[in-house]
């Protein structure tokens, strides 16, 4: 029997967990780099295209297309939101695991080269930037799920408010085109009414219950015979503290 060869071996848990964050990383910075990429040339020819077509027709109409510059660029904010509120969700939900630590994560992705700093600190703001470590000391499992499911609600928020903005950015710019068009205020009032409805519909905060992640609030797990599987609320509230939401 031969013996295993080292670089060969599987890592274990913790390390897979590290290096699977870093990765996860990288892929979530080169997306950004892409989304970025795409809105500068969508911004180009929704620029041009409008400047263009006036000139082409002797109209200043056309110029009102300018204004669907402002629902692309929502749209990329959007997917911006959505994609670190999705990589932020994993980094929690494998810290609540006890996978990884954020005071240990911080250091590893600051140290690698080929990350652009400034990117890289931008997004470990998102996670505290290294002073999670003495709080996340005392969190027990259930107060890192309870913490991680918070986040991750509030990061939802999030995204769809800018969605529900870039929505109705878009209806706007498509009706103040049409207007223009058409030398007719009609289009524009009837763009403008179903964007009140939207943004007059909030979405509504969802309360977060401290306690064991998985069992029934009313059950003994959540009542005086079960404070040992409760969260600990002073931890949450500081963990909250610095994890932006």
């Amino acid at each position: 029997m031969t013996q295993d060869d080292p670089a060969q071996a599987k890592p274990g848990p913790a390390k897979a967990s590290y290096r699977d964050a870093i990765d996860l990383t990288i892929e979530q910075i080169n997306r950004r780099a892409r989304r970025f990429r795409d809105q500068v040339i969508a911004v180009v020819i929704f620029g041009a295209v409008p400047a263009v077509t006036a000139v082409t027709l002797r109209a200043f109409w056309p110029l009102a297309g300018w204004l669907i510059i402002v629902p692309v660029c929502g749209l990329f904010f959007c997917l911006d939101a959505r994609g670190l509120g999705q990589w932020r969700a994993w980094v929690l939900a494998a810290w609540a695991r006890g996978d990884i630590e954020l005071g240990a994560l911080d250091p590893a992705l600051r140290s690698a080269p080929a990350l652009p700093r400034a990117t890289v600190d931008s997004m470990l703001a998102l996670l505290g930037s290294g002073k999670a470590g003495p709080i996340e000391a005392r969190a027990a499992a259930p107060t890192r799920h309870a913490v991680a499911d918070v986040v991750a609600r509030a990061d939802r928020r999030q995204w769809l408010g800018l969605a529900s903005k870039a929505g109705a950015a878009g209806l706007v710019a498509v009706a103040a085109v049409t207007a223009a068009a058409t030398a007719s205020a009609t289009p524009l009032l009837l763009g403008i009414a179903p964007v009140v409805l939207l943004l007059g519909a909030r979405i509504q905060r969802v309360p977060i219950r401290l306690c064991r992640p998985g069992a029934d609030p009313g059950s003994d797990a959540n009542t005086d015979g079960g404070r040992a599987a409760q969260v600990d609320a002073s931890v949450v509230g500081q963990m909250l503290e610095i994890l932006p939401t």
